[in-house]
């Protein structure tokens, strides 16, 4: 598959994404690929520093998502599944949008195929 990264290409506000455990600013990027039957799989890969009970740090936050339209993929989801990775690093929203920008094409993220994962 072909992915696209969605305009701007960088890492956009992300929201609160992280629930109780988000310690300040998400940041996220996405990216979308064309389906054979004419739906849309977007990959929404968001980053947020975390504190509690846990070891503070940096959450990753990927979103697999198939839809009608990948401008709107929440609105005309199919399909959905998330996937959690904890990150040892400092946890601050400047490390949060470092990683964030630093995902490239060669990350295991993009081997998906649009299918059930």
């Amino acid at each position: 598959m072909i992915w696209t990264e969605r305009q701007p290409l960088e890492p956009a506000s992300g929201g609160d994404v992280g629930g109780d455990w988000q310690s300040g600013k998400a940041y996220c990027r996405r990216w979308k690929a064309q389906l054979p039957d004419d739906h849309w799989a977007v990959i929404i890969d968001y980053w947020y520093p975390v504190s509690g009970p846990q070891s503070p740090g940096i959450e990753r936050q990927t979103e697999y998502i198939i839809c009608t339209d990948p401008e709107e993929p929440g609105a005309t989801e199919l399909r959905a599944d998330i996937r959690y990775q904890h990150v040892c690093a400092e946890p601050s929203e400047a490390m949060a949008r470092k990683l964030c920008a630093e995902v490239d094409v060669y990350d295991p993220m993009f081997d998906w195929d649009g299918q059930p994962r």
